[in-house]
This record gives C-alpha cells, sequence and structure tokens, in this order.
C-alpha cells in the first residue's frame, strides 16, 4: 500500500513540474513576431513570387487564400474570376484611386 502511494505521489510530482513548466511559458509567444508573420505579409506584398517559385502545396494555398471560392472554368470566355479574399479587396479599394477627400 505505501508503495502504491509513494509512486502516486512521484508520478503526482513529476505532473506537478510539467505543469509548472506550462504555466512559466504561457502568455509568451513561441517564436518572435516577425518571424511568425514574415511569410504571410510576403505573399500580400507578392501573391504571384510565392506562385512562381512554390510547389504545388504552395499554389494551392494561394489560391485559397486568395479567392473565396474556386475557380470557374468557362469555354468560351476561359476561367471566370470568384470574388476575392478580404485583404485583396481592402488592399484593392485603398490603391484604385476612388477614394476622394472629405470637404
Amino acid at each position: 500500500m505505501i508503495k502504491a502511494f509513494e509512486k502516486r505521489i512521484d508520478r503526482l510530482q513529476k505532473d506537478k513540474i510539467v505543469v509548472e513548466e506550462k504555466i512559466s511559458t504561457c502568455g509568451h509567444p513561441v517564436k518572435p513576431y516577425e518571424q511568425m508573420y514574415r511569410t504571410s505579409l510576403q505573399y500580400l506584398a507578392n501573391p504571384h513570387k510565392i506562385w512562381a517559385c512554390g510547389g504545388f502545396a504552395e499554389k494551392r494555398a494561394v489560391l485559397k487564400l486568395t479567392f473565396t471560392k474556386s475557380l470557374v472554368y468557362d469555354r468560351k470566355h476561359e476561367y471566370r474570376i470568384p470574388d476575392l479574399a478580404l485583404p485583396f479587396k481592402v488592399l484593392g479599394g485603398c490603391l484604385s484611386g476612388e477614394n476622394i477627400m472629405v470637404p
């Protein structure tokens, strides 16, 4: 009986150490900010570069991130462009020149 309690106490102490380590790292990012968001910012800056240099998985990711729906092919007009994803709508609105000054 005593041996069983000692084993359980040892196991609980190890679990306590693991939980304390998790608590100490809680709230701290695993990687630095620049490293975590580097790829996404590069994608927004130039998705064509990732498309041209990447493999099949990267091209598929570019399509999923750029368009809200899958591409539709029409025999007469070739590909029809679906709605763009929100980041490109926002960036397109800022760069389109449709902005006017408030009187």
